[in-house]
This record gives structure tokens, C-alpha cells and sequence, in this order.
């Protein structure tokens, strides 16, 4: 599954957590076009860095720079689309899946043209077998206020409350409420 989310709340950067089959798909494109990108571009770096080294989410940032270089190479735009999340997605092991990319990607680096294109068809075959989302990221933002209307409270708020109550429930609270 493609889980979309948003990496750093409230800032409106995107990223995914990829399937297996998606993983291939996008790494099997940026090693066809890895050559064609200079080392020294600050969004590579960071790219194999956050993504292969680290094992985070693809950010929207990172595959729309990738797509940009295969549009300028005359070749197909990568497309993820939101799917239900497995298992692999919501794997929080990110050391467990930086090894299965940067493994993946020497595999790929290594294969020939042909081997290269028919792993991404048959990766695209499997990421269209992919469920549906129960709920999408913007109708799972769109449900957040009901969703923190619902919430239990924050320690603060029941620390002050308790303070209240207590106060209020005094010796000297009743006392006065006696007089009164």
C-alpha cells in the first residue's frame, strides 16, 4: 500500500510508505535514470539519504524530482496512488527496510536493461492488484476534528481540573458554601 502522510505536521510535505512491489517500481525507475542525475544535485543526496539509508517514506519532493529527470530522458512518470496498508507499510522497522532498499537497488543497478524493465512491468502488475483505501489521507484529515473533539484529555487538562476539584471540595470551599 501507498499510505500517504504528512512527515512534518502542519507543513504540508507529503511523503508515502511504499509496498514492496511500489519500493521496486520507483527504485528500478531512479536506477534507469540514476546516471543521468549529477552527484552533486542536493536532492539526490538527500534522496538516498532519507529514503535508502535511513529506510523513511518516499517524499513527494523526491519522487517529483525523479519524474522530472525521466520526463527531460523521454520516459513514463512514476504514479502512486493511494492503496490499503499492509503489513511491509506499517513495518515501523526503518534499519529492516534501508538494508532491503539499498540491497534492492545494487540488485537493479546490476541487471540489464531488459531485466530492469520487466521487474518494473511485473512490480506495476502487482501494485495494481492492490486493495483500495479504506480512507484516504484527506478524508482521514478531514474527520481530525471530530476525531480530537472525541479525544481523551491531555494530562494538563486533568491535572487542572483535579486542582479545581479539589480546591473546590476543601475544607475551607465548604465552609464557605455553608454560609452562603
Amino acid at each position: 500500500m501507498a499510505r500517504k502522510y504528512e512527515y512534518i505536521p502542519g507543513s504540508g510535505r507529503y511523503a508515502w510508505n511504499l509496498e514492496p512491489c511500489e519500493e521496486e517500481e520507483f527504485i528500478a525507475a531512479y536506477v534507469e535514470v540514476s546516471r543521468f542525475i549529477p552527484p552533486d544535485q542536493m536532492w539526490r543526496m538527500r534522496l538516498e539519504h532519507y529514503f535508502f539509508d535511513q529506510g523513511n517514506g518516499l517524499a513527494h519532493a523526491f519522487l517529483d524530482e525523479v519524474n522530472a529527470v525521466r520526463r527531460r530522458r523521454g520516459l513514463d512518470q512514476i504514479e502512486i496512488r493511494e492503496t490499503d496498508i499492509g503489513d511491509y507499510a506499517r513495518y515501523a522497522e526503518k534499519s529492516t527496510k534501508s538494508d532491503r532498499r539499498r540491497q534492492l537497488c545494487q540488485e537493479l543497478s546490476d541487471a540489464g536493461d531488459k531485466v530492469l524493465a520487466e521487474r518494473r512491468v511485473r512490480a506495476r502488475a502487482e501494485k495494481q492488484r492492490l486493495p483500495p483505501p479504506h480512507n484516504t489521507f484527506e478524508e482521514w484529515q478531514a474527520r481530525k476534528p471530530e476525531r480530537n473533539a472525541d479525544a481523551p484529555l491531555s494530562r494538563e487538562e486533568v491535572t487542572r481540573r483535579l486542582s479545581v476539584s479539589r480546591a473546590a471540595d476543601s475544607p475551607r470551599a465548604f465552609h464557605r458554601n455553608l454560609q452562603s
